[in-house]
């Protein structure tokens, strides 16, 4: 499991490749919250009851013209790969349903730009010594054991996610602190490679929530876009590796 991190956009200034201000808005554009917006904003309003389906296919159109009209989507246009991304996802849909679904592409960009957006060259991940992962675990119960009512944020979907956000870093900590224990095999140090099996191996992650699948090609891809080239091995490890992780995150995972 890899161990706590700083983020490469953690501290006061902004780092990745694209404006703040592009990034989080392409990612808003794109959420699964927007999503969700989009399939139930106009449903049962006057004028659909009688094609609700042509209904929903004219809002989903919506969206994406909305996402194609972006700076975000115009700069991911310019970048080398992208048009091969997308006839891969093509050639992805007649197999995967995930990818042939309406918002597949919307999914698939926001992932992409995520990575090409937020990316630091010039950062390198630090591992968490298992000292500091036992002392962040302390605080992290100390601070969900204090969140009442009054003491959190009075707009309503925050004060959901928190708790939840809280509760994922907790149970993270908690079974990498366990098996360090378990195992006797303490956090190991970054090395050369760790800010590209940061980025790529996180990559592989969302693409397998969203898709069930990370496919080599789209990987290795985005990884070009970044400045990586792992080669096809390599990648194969890392996804595995995604798979690996995610199956420990996963609710009765054996630890």
């Amino acid at each position: 499991m890899r161990s706590v991190q700083q983020q490469p956009w953690s501290g006061v200034h902004w780092y990745g490749n694209w404006p703040e201000e592009v990034l989080f808005s392409f990612l808003a554009l794109t959420s699964e919250q927007a999503i969700k917006d989009t399939e139930a904003r106009t449903a049962g309003a006057p004028g659909e009851s009688a094609n609700p389906e042509k209904a929903r296919l004219a809002r989903i159109a919506d969206l994406l013209a909305r996402v194609h009209a972006h700076n975000g989507f115009r700069r991911l246009k310019q970048l080398p790969g992208f048009q091969r991304i997308k006839a891969d996802r093509t050639r992805l849909a007649r197999g995967n349903a995930l990818f042939a679904d309406p918002f597949g592409e919307v999914r698939l960009v926001r992932e992409i730009a995520m990575i090409v957006g937020a990316h630091n060259p010039n950062w390198r991940p630090k591992r968490a010594t298992l000292a500091q992962q036992r002392k962040v675990l302390t605080l992290t119960r100390k601070l969900r054991g204090a969140l009442t009512p009054g003491t959190e944020s009075d707009d309503i979907l925050e004060m959901g996610r928190l708790p939840s956000l809280l509760k994922k870093l907790d149970d993270k900590l908690d079974r990498s602190v366990r098996t360090a224990e378990r195992t006797g095999q303490r956090p190991t140090r970054a090395d050369r490679d760790a800010a590209q099996r940061y980025w790529i191996i996180g990559f592989c992650k969302h693409l397998i929530e969203y898709f069930g699948e990370a496919p080599p090609i789209i990987v290795r891809e985005v990884s070009a876009m970044i400045g990586y080239t792992p080669d096809e091995a390599t990648v194969a490890r890392y996804i595995k590796r995604a798979v690996d992780e995610r199956n420990r995150m996963s609710p009765g995972a054996d630890i």
